[in-house]
Parts: C-alpha cells; structure tokens; sequence
C-alpha cells in the first residue's frame, strides 16, 4: 500500500505533463454568429460590449468622486475617499479607454507566431 501512495502523485504528475496532439481547426466556427472567426473578431465584440456597459458606469463613478469630494467640507478622511474614487475612476477610464490598442499589442506580438490569430 505504501507503494503505491508514492507512485500515484508521480503518475499523476506524469500525466498531466504528457503533451497530447490536438486537431485544432485553424479558424473558430461560432454557431451564433458567422462573423466572428478568430480571437481577435471576438476581443472586439468584446470590447465593443465593454464599452456600452463599462462608460456608463464611469460617468455614474466620476459623478460619485465629484460628489464625495465636494460633500467632504474640509473633513480630510471623506475627501481623501473622493480623491481615492476619482484616481482610481481614471485609472479605469485609461484601461477601458486603452484596451483596443492593448488587444492591438498583442494581437501585433502575436501575429508571427500564428497567421490563425
């Protein structure tokens, strides 16, 4: 029995790093929608979704740090919380806002490596 304690996690591991050859298709099928054929049609149908749901509530957020900071009267915790909110507010806006041109990086790294991307 002590044997085999020590030689299940060695088979384990031994089966989990074997490489398997995989027949993946070189281009994506979707059943909903034909358009999207590969990572990238999909990231922006992504980023395009990001968008309708994410700016609204980055308003409601810059809205909410405006608030906070103008409610604040001179007390410091409660203005160092709308500062907090607005820097952290605009560090979203610049990922939303940047995430094209990210997928755009990536994408472009990517891009020698597989003509599928």
């Amino acid at each position: 029995m002590r044997h085999l304690r020590s030689i299940f996690p060695t088979l384990a591991a031994l089966y989990i790093a074997t490489p398997f050859p995989s027949f993946a298709q070189t281009r994506l099928v979707n059943p909903f929608d034909p358009n999207i054929g590969s990572i990238n049609d999909l990231i922006d149908i992504l980023i395009k979704i990001m968008w309708l749901v994410v700016m609204p509530l980055l308003v409601v957020a810059l809205v909410w740090a405006g608030y906070l900071i103008v409610s604040a009267r001179g007390d410091e915790k409660k203005l160092t919380l709308g500062k907090r909110v607005l820097i952290w507010t605009l560090v979203g806006g610049l990922i939303i806002v940047g995430a094209k041109v990210i997928k755009d990086v990536i994408i472009g790294t990517l891009q020698p490596f597989n003509a599928a991307i």
